[in-house]
């Protein structure tokens, strides 16, 4: 299941904002992929946990219980590239990052892969 943030409700946005809000960064974890990307696309911590601080959200996708989000954070590198990664809110970890450009309006997205359903009783165990 994939929902776009621009399909989601005002409580869904909210309690989505809520969870990203209340994450202490220092007790979210980094898969091997992640930080082999990181390193790949030169990608620092400050970049990858700026994101948390200052980000746009993306879609909200549920695969087998994990429930991930992913973000873009707002702030452009010297190639006006913005730092993104997937967050998984279930085990509190970063699945991967990389960088994408702040001109990328995503018109090549195909709206029939994801569902207008509610997220929110996915969510309501993760909101603090």
């Amino acid at each position: 299941m994939k929902k776009l943030y621009g399909q989601f409700t005002e409580d869904e946005k909210e309690m989505i904002n809520t969870i990203l809000k209340g994450i202490n960064t220092k007790s979210v974890r980094i898969t091997f992929h992640a930080k082999s990307r990181m390193k790949e696309k030169d990608i620092s911590f400050r970049d990858l946990f700026g994101i948390f601080k200052n980000y746009q959200i993306i879609e909200v996708h549920e695969k087998d219980g994990d429930i991930r989000v992913l973000l873009r954070g707002i702030f452009r590198d010297t190639l006006g590239r913005n730092t993104c990664c997937s967050y998984s809110v279930s085990s509190n970890t970063i699945v991967t990052t990389y960088k994408n450009s702040f001109a990328d309006n995503h018109y090549t997205l195909d709206c029939n892969n994801y569902i207008n359903t509610d997220i929110s009783k996915l969510l309501k165990p993760y909101v603090n």
